[in-house]
């Protein structure tokens, strides 16, 4: 009997190591997971802190309005001192560029309540493919008479780029 009861206790001891190495494993890899987890959390928010950057694009704007079968397209333009996110590669201040082509046309061709947009890239060749592409949306179609703004005629100016600007709210009364 002595030796049968040895047995199960070796055989108990047995499985309480195997199970106590498994854990042993589990909790290893839990940890490992979790500085993983951690490292690329910390990564993020690093990326997300980075300071813009000065750098060239090329860029072009168009602009339509509803009320009229009137768009402008501008020529794909060099800027060489554009301020660009460095870890997601946003164009900072996209909005006031589309804001110089909206000032533009308002007071050159007489259209108000026109919508802007900026397309940029970081090589000439993908912005005028770019380019060709919204352009060729245009060329054909009959109910939009399309306006190409040669870069003497308009041209972006770069903008200052500064961090933190504040927002000024115009009251309606």
């Amino acid at each position: 009997m002595k030796s049968e009861g040895v047995k199960s206790e070796g055989v108990k001891s047995e499985g309480v190591k195997s199970e106590g190495v498994k854990s042993e494993g589990v909790k290893n890899r839990i940890i490992i997971l979790g500085l993983t987890i951690a490292l690329c959390m910390g990564a993020v928010g690093v990326s997300a802190k980075s300071k813009p950057v000065v750098k060239r694009v090329y860029m072009f704007g168009f602009s339509a309005s509803f009320t009229d079968s009137l768009a402008c397209l501008t020529s794909v333009q060099q800027l060489d001192s554009a301020w660009v996110d460095p870890s997601h590669g946003f164009l900072m201040d996209r909005a006031l560029y589309s804001l110089q082509l909206q000032y533009y046309v308002e007071s050159t061709k007489g259209i108000s309540n026109n919508t802007c947009a900026v397309f940029y890239a970081k090589s000439r060749r993908k912005a005028e493919r770019l380019y060709n592409k919204i352009r060729q949306r245009y060329v054909g179609n009959e109910d939009v008479k399309l306006r190409e703004l040669p870069e003497e005629e308009f041209r972006f100016k770069a903008e200052n780029y500064i961090e933190n600007a504040p927002v000024q709210v115009e009251e309606t009364k």
